[in-house]
């Protein structure tokens, strides 16, 4: 029996390790520079698993601090790049955060060879990715840090909106990333009452108009929402992963542990 799972494990990693090496391929098809691409850490055996997904503008060696740390805590972890790089480009789709949630799934397929449950943690517009996903798969738990939750169209896009279905004009596609962000934030919104995935999420206390503190004002109507955590720093209390208090780094560990 021992020989036999021992196979066994010897076989998910090797899947894993095969559709990581894809994965890789298809960076080094978009020119991803060889620093920069997917990390994948493994375990000895199937543990719990943390996709680690980044924010625009974001690669994956800028993550490997923080898979590091969580693996060392025992999980597996994978820290990949996304279809960010590319949006600027002309004639990309309209909704084209969508694409990115197309790989995030594919990552979280990868994952879940060899691991007994797989988590998202996510920054900026990939916390909101995590949400997407977890509609579609077995996400264990989403953890978004400092998410573009609240970049939802003001009043006056509503109205210009409104304007064009009434003249029957087709709609200015959403081809930049505050546009983008947008309609990932109406999505996000629609996820949170779909998906009873337990949700943690770490905004900066602002008070301004800026994005942040749209995202901080969103964050706390969600209190009330089950399985919810919310966290709010104060401005600068953590100006990168690295600076990440570590109070808050162990209280997403307990989250992410919970299950």
């Amino acid at each position: 029996m021992a020989r036999r799972g021992t196979a066994s494990e010897g076989l998910r990693r090797s899947l894993i390790e095969t559709h990581t090496q894809h994965i890789r391929y298809m960076e080094d098809v978009a020119q991803v520079p060889r620093h920069q691409r997917t990390i994948v850490l493994l375990q000895a055996k199937p543990t719990p698993a943390l996709l680690l997904l980044p924010a625009e503008g974001m690669t994956a060696d800028e993550l490997q601090p923080l898979a590091e740390e969580f693996h060392r805590r025992g999980f597996t972890v994978m820290a990949t790049n996304l279809a960010y790089r590319t949006l600027d480009k002309p004639g990309r789709s309209p909704v084209y955060w969508q694409t990115c949630s197309d790989e995030v799934e594919n990552r979280f397929d990868v994952l879940a060879h060899y691991s007994t449950r797989v988590s998202i943690l996510g920054l900026g517009m990939g916390g909101l990715l995590g949400l997407q996903v977890a509609t579609t798969r077995p996400v264990g738990e989403v953890v978004a840090l400092f998410p573009t939750l609240g970049s939802q169209n003001g009043l006056l896009e509503r109205w210009r909106a409104t304007l064009q279905r009434l003249l029957r004009r087709e709609a200015t596609l959403p081809r930049t990333w505050p546009e983008q962000r947008k309609v990932a934030a109406r999505a996000a919104s629609a996820n949170l009452l779909r998906a009873s995935v337990p949700f943690y999420v770490l905004v900066e206390d602002r008070n301004d108009r800026s994005e942040q503190a749209q995202a901080m004002q969103a964050a706390r109507k969600l209190v009330q929402r089950a399985a919810t955590k919310v966290r709010v720093l104060r401005p600068g209390e953590a100006a990168s992963l690295r600076d990440l208090p570590p109070a808050v780094f162990d209280e997403i560990l307990a989250f992410l542990r919970r299950s």
